[in-house]
């Protein structure tokens, strides 16, 4: 049976490399890295009973026959869904909003929440579900600097030109460009 920990280097008597390449006609993918994120999950199926599986559990390389079953009756984890919004500790001086998953309903809740705190991350890495401008206008009543850009001046090296932007013209802009 496969343990936490073990590294798989051989299953059915071929290499992970030549796993990777069986499949790899048949999966789009424009580098190596590419074709092993999308194939590594289609190592483990069969169509026959069992697999054979070569390991390194604790330095030592074990040969296992392991059983496989249908897709039907595998249990999945269920996956934890994420908060919109936390405190990031105890004292819940810091608060993280997920951007990504809150919406514009969720928005006036989560300052209510979050407005005590010393500071809120607002986590972009997720796409904004049409929330920035309600955001903007909920923590920035008052026109002030929203944001700036540093850009490059091309033609000086080492000179850059700032640009700031007032949340007055975001929501100005937002609106002609609706």
């Amino acid at each position: 049976m496969l343990k936490p920990g073990d590294i798989i280097y051989d299953i059915n008597g071929k290499t992970i490399s030549q796993m990777v390449n069986s499949f790899s006609k048949y999966i789009p993918a424009s580098n190596t890295w590419g074709k092993i994120k999308k194939v590594k999950n289609l190592f483990l199926f069969s169509n026959s009973d069992s697999i054979e599986v070569k390991v390194e559990r604790e330095r030592q390389n074990i040969a296992l026959k392991s059983k496989t079953y249908l897709l039907k009756d595998i249990v999945y984890e269920k996956k934890v869904t994420p908060r919109k919004w936390q405190f990031y500790d105890e004292e819940k001086k810091i608060g993280i909003v997920n951007m990504g998953i809150i919406e514009r309903e969720d928005l006036d809740e989560m300052y209510q929440n979050l407005k005590t705190t010393e500071s809120i991350i607002f986590d972009l890495r997720n796409y904004p579900k049409q929330t920035i401008r309600p955001l903007s206008l909920l923590i920035l009543p008052k026109t002030s600097i929203y944001y700036e850009f540093t850009f490059p001046e091309t033609t000086y090296p080492g000179l850059f030109i700032s640009e700031k932007t007032a949340s007055e013209e975001i929501m100005i802009n937002t609106i002609k460009e609706m």
